[in-house]
Parts: C-alpha cells; structure tokens; sequence
C-alpha cells in the first residue's frame, strides 16, 4: 500500500503548501536554526567511553551522545540500562577497556559482570566521568 516514493495527493499538497509557506519567511528559519543549535547543544559532546550496564552485562562503547545511545540500547534489551560511568578518550579508551577486560568478552561491546568488571561496577559511583588513569586506578588495574 502506498510506498514513499508513489505519489500521494495529500502528501504532495501539503509538501507544496509547506514549501510556499517557508520558502520566504526569514523568521521561520532563524528560529529553526536556532532550535536547531540549541538541540545538538543538549545532546552532542564530547567523544567518551561509556559503560552501560543492562541486566548481567555491561556494553562498553563510545559516542558523542550518551543520552542517544541509552535510548538505543533500551529499545534492544529487555533490562532497563543505566550509565555506569564514562571515561574521557572516545575510542582509545574503549579499546583499552576491551583489552582490559578481555576474559568477560560475551558478544560484540558487551561483557559479563564478573572478575574485574565485577570489581570495577562495585566500586564505581554510578554516573561518574573519569579520565582514563583515574578509572584505571579505581579500578586497581594501573
């Protein structure tokens, strides 16, 4: 029934009505843009390493968009996920936390809670931002 690219009267009426409308209107685009900003100021940082824990698992990644990636995670898994922490370093620190963490390897990003992970998800304030030596430390893996 209907695909996107078929033509559509009332779609096309209302392409061709917003069109019209906003084609001129300086308000309406400084507004927009100015939305805009502001979105992408909540949402987008910094590139960090995230531990998120789900269930038995902890998902070690990176983004520039923690907040985002909680919500992709949630959508995928039948455990409500929460932030464990993040560390500053993007993908440099994931790696080494993949490395670090090696023997809790289940699939793709995502580790057991268990041995060192166990360790580190104990001693860890949920929530926290680390450097990579600060984690490490805590961690007592330096």
């Amino acid at each position: 029934m209907g695909g996107e690219n078929e033509p559509h009267p009332r779609r096309d009426y209302m392409r061709e009505w917003a069109r019209e409308k906003y084609q001129n209107d300086e308000d309406f685009r400084r507004k927009r843009a100015a939305y805009t900003s502001r979105w992408h100021q909540k949402t987008k940082h910094a590139d960090v390493c995230y531990l998120i824990v789900a269930g038995e698992s902890v998902k070690i990644g990176h983004s520039t968009n923690i907040a985002g990636r909680l919500r992709k995670v949630a959508c995928h898994n039948q455990h409500e996920p929460f932030v464990l922490c993040t560390i500053a370093g993007g993908a440099t620190s994931e790696a080494r936390l993949h490395e670090l963490f090696a023997e809790q390897h289940k699939r793709r990003e995502w580790f057991a809670i268990a041995g060192k992970l166990l360790t580190a998800a104990k001693e860890i304030e949920p929530g926290t931002h680390y450097k990579l030596a600060e984690f490490l430390e805590v961690v007592g893996c330096s």
